[in-house]
């Protein structure tokens, strides 16, 4: 399947968006149409069963949703839902590291060597040397792990999600590296890896020091894993069946314990444009819960376009800042665009052809009136479909404990 913003290149975004000037006056469709008319209309038009989006600036956050629940239900979808965010959870990993390095907790410079001491004689010496940071950066030479078959090929890690989740490093170091440590290689499982570092030193799960470090203090809170583990009511998430879009089963299965920390958290559209404005209040000279040092290291990719948890890209002469996500029955997409003091937070609860063009179109029409401009990428930054249990190798998938 088709990356899912493959179509926001930058080429062509620039030409959908030529017509929108840079004025800053509100002017096109975002005066002419209330925004919750523009949404359903976009909604309707690309047969998505629900669309969001939350227009974010550096003091507010505007939400605004139609559509569905679940499709062929009567529920509609409301602001306070939960969506799942594939990986864009990355990102606020990252985040969350970076909070435990300020405290002293980490170092961006801890090798694996010095976080797995006991794996010291069983661990390939291509890994001993790589950093925290360089796994962050995806530049630790991890597999990528974006498709079931690779997560079907894993022995069975027992035991809770901190044991898995360092099993799984024990499983991984014993191999050669995908790439030599140091080349750019987006890996799922690096940040399985980047996680199970910090639970190392600190004896908690991931789960709970993203709550503690990173979720209570932007006053907000989230689900691990599909909107519908903890409330039936929440949205469903769609996947493609023949040539209709079907509800997907949150009960047949997860993202893998092992690969969350990349991509397994559910929020709504305020909890996630809560952490988007954290990111675009630093890059717009406010930094708050991490020093602006901090920040910097996040946003700046140390060669290529990827930093930690962040793509960096040019649109139009201006640095904006994007990740997208999906784990097959949902996707995501943020962008942070620090020159106009904008960021924006779009999402659905499916996964098809049919989400890009959407995307794009609801950028492109609220633009001129809140000013920022989306970003063109063609990046593979997304979780892939590695939790499809309906797939035919689904069946030897980890389901979360």
């Amino acid at each position: 399947m088709r990356s899912m913003l493959r179509c926001l290149a930058l080429i062509s975004l620039a030409a959908l968006l030529a017509s929108c000037g840079d004025s800053k006056k509100p002017t096109g469709p975002g005066t002419a149409t209330p925004l919750a008319t523009t949404v359903e209309n976009i909604r309707a038009r690309h047969g998505l069963p629900a669309l969001g989006i939350a227009l974010i600036d550096r003091e507010s956050i505007r939400v605004t949703v139609s559509g569905v629940r679940r499709r062929g239900f009567p529920q509609a979808v409301q602001a306070g839902d939960l969506f799942h965010l594939g990986s864009v959870v990355k990102p606020m990993t990252a985040t969350m590291i970076g909070r435990l390095v300020e405290a002293g907790t980490l170092s961006w410079n801890r090798t694996l060597l010095q976080a797995f001491p006991e794996f010291a004689d069983s661990m390939a010496a291509a890994y001993r040397t790589v950093k925290l940071g360089q796994v962050l950066q995806h530049r630790g030479g991890f597999p990528a792990f974006e498709t079931v078959e690779d997560f079907a090929a894993l022995p069975t890690f027992p035991g809770n999600d901190v044991q898995q989740r360092h099993a799984f490093v024990r499983w991984l170091v014993t191999r050669p590296p995908a790439v030599a440590p140091g080349n750019y290689l987006y890996s799922n499982a690096g940040y399985g890896v980047a996680a199970a570092i910090a639970e190392a030193a600190t004896g908690s799960s991931w789960e709970e020091l993203l709550t503690s470090r990173l979720l209570d203090p932007l006053g907000t809170t989230a689900t691990y894993g599909w909107p519908t583990d903890h409330d039936a009511n929440q949205p469903w998430g769609h996947v493609v069946q023949g040539d209709s879009l079907v509800p997907f089963d949150g009960s047949l299965g997860h993202v893998p314990t092992v690969a969350a920390p990349g991509g397994d958290l559910s929020q709504s559209l305020d909890g996630i444009g809560r952490f988007a404005r954290l990111h675009l209040r630093a890059l717009t000279g406010t930094p708050q819960l991490l020093a602006d040092s901090t920040f910097g290291l996040l946003h700046t990719p140390p060669a290529g376009n990827y930093a930690m948890g962040w793509q960096l890209l040019t649109l139009q002469g201006r640095q904006v800042y994007a990740h997208e996500g999906s784990a097959g029955t949902f996707s995501a997409f943020v962008l942070l665009d620090p020159s106009r003091s904008g960021a924006y937070v779009l999402v659905t609860n499916a996964y098809s052809d049919e989400v890009e063009p959407a995307f794009v179109e609801l950028l492109t029409a609220v633009a001129p009136r809140f000013e920022a401009l989306p970003a063109g990428t063609a990046v593979r930054a997304r979780f892939g479909r590695a939790a499809l249990v309906h797939e035919p190798h689904a069946g030897s998938i980890h389901a979360r404990r």
